[in-house]
This record gives C-alpha cells, sequence and structure tokens, in this order.
C-alpha cells in the first residue's frame, strides 16, 4: 500500500511539473499577445541591473551605454551579432549622447564630460571636459568637444556655455526647462511656451523630452511635433509613454517606440501603424537597428532586420485612359462594423456612433485606442462606448449620449432641451455629444436630431 502511494505521489509531482512548464509557456505566449517573440543575442551579464543611457546606430554598427553605481559600461556590437567591443569608465554617469563623432559621458561627480572616440579601434577614452562654471549642472549637452551648454540650480534661468576654454552664458527671461543640441550642433532650448533653436524662436505648446532628428521631438503629452518653416507643426500622438524614453527615428521616416508589454510600434509620421515586433522581454532602448531587453541578469539585442522596411512602390505601366467615364456612381462608404470607421478625431475628442462597442474600436484603431477608460479613469474591456470614457489620450464623445450612458433615451433628450433653454455653450464632451449639428450652440435643431435618433428615423 504504501508503494503504491508513492507512485502515485511520484506521478503526481511530475504531472504538476508538466503543468507547470505548459503554463509557463503558455503565460509567455499570453504577455507576447499570441505572437511569436523576437528572440536576440546576449551582450552582457549583470551583477546587478543598470540604467541604459544610450542606445544609438553609429555606422552600422550598435553603440550602448549602460550605467552602475559608480561607472558605465560601453558596448559596441554588430547588430547581426558576435563578441563586442567593451569599455569600463569610472564614474557616475548620467546622461550619453554622440556629438561629432565622440560618445559624451556626464560624469556628476565630478561635473565633467568623459570623451570616448566611437570611430577608434578598439574603443578608448579622450581627453575628459571639465566645466568652468559654479553650480550644481543640472541640464548638458555639447556639440562634440568644442562647445558645451548646461544649466545650473543656481542659475536656473542662465544657458552657460564654455566654449574654447571661454565661459559665456545667455540669459531668458523664464527657467530653461529644456536644454539639447541637434544633429546641426545648434543649442536648442525650451522656457515657458518658447522654443529657442539657435536664434530663431518658435511658440511651442509643450515642454518637449527628446529630439528624434530632422526637426522632429517628442513632448512631455507624448505628442509627435516638427519644427516647420511655419512654425511647430504637431504630427501625431504616441498612444502611451515611451518606457524611459526609448524611442527613435530610422532613415525611412518610420517612429520606433518602445510601450507597455514587450512590443516595440513602428509608426508613419501620420501615425499610421507600420510593423509591430515583440520581443522575448521588455525593451529598455530602442534604434534603428533593433532593441535591448533584460531576461535573466543578462542584457540581449534583438535585431529588427526588415520588420519596419518600407517596400518601394513597383512602377507598372501607365494605364491607358478609357474613352468614356464610367457612369456608375462611387459609392458611399459603410457604415456597418466591418466597413470603414465608426468614428472621427476631432481634437483632443473621439467622436463615435451611437452603438459603437470598445471591441469594433480596438479593432479599427489599434493600439492607438488600447487604453480604454470609464468617466471615473477605470479600465473598461467591453460593451458600449459611452460618453466621457477616455481611448489613451482622447476623450470619447456618443453622439446624442449626454449623459455618459453608452445608448440615446429620453434623458438624453431631456438633458439637451434644459441645455436648450439655458442656451448653454458648448465646453465638453457632454455638450459635444448634444451638439448633432457642430454650430457650438445647443439648439432646437439638436433636440430635433436627438428625437429622431429615438425615433429611428435617422443616426443624427
Amino acid at each position: 500500500m504504501n508503494g503504491i502511494r508513492k507512485n502515485s505521489g511520484k506521478r503526481l509531482l511530475a504531472a504538476g511539473l508538466v503543468l507547470c512548464v505548459c503554463l509557463g509557456a503558455f503565460l509567455s505566449f499570453w504577455a507576447a499577445g499570441g505572437e511569436d517573440a523576437l528572440g536576440g543575442f546576449e551582450i552582457a551579464q549583470e551583477s546587478e541591473p543598470t540604467d541604459i543611457l544610450l542606445l544609438q546606430e553609429t555606422d552600422g554598427q550598435v553603440l550602448l551605454v549602460t550605467a552602475g553605481f559608480d561607472a558605465a559600461e560601453i558596448y559596441r556590437f554588430d547588430p547581426a551579432g558576435g563578441e563586442p567591443d567593451t569599455l569600463r569608465v569610472e564614474g557616475a554617469f548620467g546622461w550619453a549622447a554622440v556629438r561629432d563623432g565622440n560618445l559624451l559621458l556626464w560624469d556628476s561627480w565630478e561635473n565633467q564630460l568623459a570623451v570616448t572616440p566611437v570611430a577608434s579601434q578598439p574603443l578608448e577614452t579622450g581627453d575628459p571636459i571639465a566645466f568652468s562654471w559654479a553650480g550644481v549642472t543640472t541640464m548638458l549637452d555639447s556639440n562634440g568637444t568644442d562647445t558645451v551648454y548646461g544649466k545650473t540650480a543656481t542659475a536656473p534661468r542662465n544657458l552657460q556655455i564654455m566654449q574654447g576654454g571661454e565661459y559665456s552664458f545667455i540669459s531668458y527671461d523664464h527657467e530653461i526647462q529644456f536644454l539639447a543640441v541637434d544633429e546641426n550642433g545648434q543649442p536648442v532650448v525650451y522656457t515657458d511656451g518658447v522654443l529657442h533653436v539657435g536664434e530663431e524662436l518658435f511658440d511651442c505648446p509643450e515642454t518637449p523630452t527628446k529630439l528624434l532628428g530632422g526637426g522632429v521631438f517628442v513632448d512631455e503629452l507624448h505628442t509627435l511635433r516638427r519644427i516647420g518653416a511655419e512654425g511647430i507643426e504637431p504630427m501625431f500622438q504616441l498612444p502611451a509613454e515611451p518606457v524611459s524614453g526609448a524611442i527613435c527615428r530610422n532613415g525611412q521616416g518610420t517612429v520606433l517606440v518602445a510601450g507597455d508589454g514587450n512590443a516595440v510600434m513602428g509608426y508613419a509620421e501620420d501615425g499610421q501603424t507600420r510593423g509591430r515586433v515583440v520581443l522575448a522581454g521588455k525593451p529598455l532602448g530602442v534604434c534603428p537597428l533593433g532593441a535591448v531587453y533584460r531576461q535573466d541578469s543578462a542584457l540581449y539585442f534583438a535585431a529588427f532586420g526588415s520588420a519596419f522596411a518600407v517596400e518601394e512602390p513597383t512602377p507598372g505601366p501607365t494605364e491607358v485612359p478609357t474613352e468614356s467615364p464610367s457612369p456608375e456612381p462611387t459609392e458611399e462608404p459603410s457604415e456597418e462594423p466591418g466597413g470603414d470607421r465608426l468614428f472621427e478625431l476631432r481634437g483632443n475628442y473621439l467622436v463615435a456612433r451611437a452603438g459603437t462597442g470598445i471591441d469594433q474600436l480596438r479593432a479599427q484603431l489599434y493600439p492607438e485606442a488600447g487604453d480604454i477608460r470609464d468617466a471615473e479613469g477605470n479600465p473598461v474591456a467591453s460593451g458600449l462606448l459611452a460618453t466621457g470614457m477616455t481611448a489613451n489620450a482622447w476623450t470619447v464623445v456618443v453622439l446624442g449620449d449626454c449623459d455618459g450612458t453608452g445608448t440615446v433615451t429620453g434623458a438624453d433628450l431631456r438633458e439637451a432641451m434644459g441645455w436648450c433653454l439655458e442656451e448653454k455653450p458648448v465646453e465638453d464632451a457632454y455638450g459635444l455629444a448634444a451638439d448633432l449639428d457642430e454650430d457650438r450652440v445647443i439648439t432646437t435643431r439638436d433636440t430635433v436630431a436627438i428625437s429622431r435618433m429615438l425615433s429611428g428615423e435617422g443616426s443624427e
């Protein structure tokens, strides 16, 4: 009897182990969204987690900089794999950038820049640049080794400049909130709604957080903007905040960004999705050639290959025009699920038809509208869209749904009639839901339109 129990216990243990393995594999597959994860090759083992200061493409190679408590590790390697060229630099580093062929590391302990020529074989440290200004440096950048720009805690309105050993400064009316040097070597400074690019001034609604090259930057609201001839032009809004600033642009105008989960998304400059790659771990840094992730106390690099490549259109033969145009009229877009979109974007609002389901919105605007929450900020997974919900950065407006229930009822009509008598201006999502003729005022025309919706005579 004891032997039977012992064997049964072994079988149960083995079955449990198999179940755990299967469950682990399922959870990994589920976490990746049911997609095959893109693996990579190991770069280095970590004795303790480090910060990713820089991941950048340099002449077809990848440059990775990590920082621990008292030193930085520099890795340069081929994206296809192989043993990386490495260099350890002692210091407390919190910022890194490649400027004019040099890797610059900001050492906050010594108040100086450590310089590493990235073209040298092997990697080697150059002469450090010590700052001559007084005070603790809080922001810093340089055009290479010629000019260093900084902001100190003691003079937050002054742009400190050290050029050729000479010290000077530029004073602004407001505190410097952003400082970087663009690819042309000129400083980009943001102060209270104004972006200073060299000697040019631009009105800028939000504080930049990172320059992406080509006059493109991302701001604190995760909106991509471009510095154009007519001023600062909005491009599109990211669905989520980039992970630790893990965002870049490649040579084909695709914006690569690491957001929630293990995915790296690629977007065209109009916001349309160009590709999606799921890694074997959470992306910590992104460059045009690939991404770095951590797994089992080691750093790995996964090369994107052609995942985000944009195919050039193949020119075809010129069609011979027909002598007579087709008499058939162009078909109107379908408004049924599975046809054209059931919503439109109006600034910060996402306007939907009554009866639009959350699953329909996700199917047609994923991942841009992947995070959907109710008016109180609680995540919502299913059901109907309702006025007052949010879809990432947009506020939802359901036409006719004036009370935020997701349906159009007599209560909505009574609400709109009350606003009509009060001559209430349209100020929020609920007012927009009642303003069906889009004249920014709630009138009897709007109440009649809602009444028609209730009777089934019209959708607006």
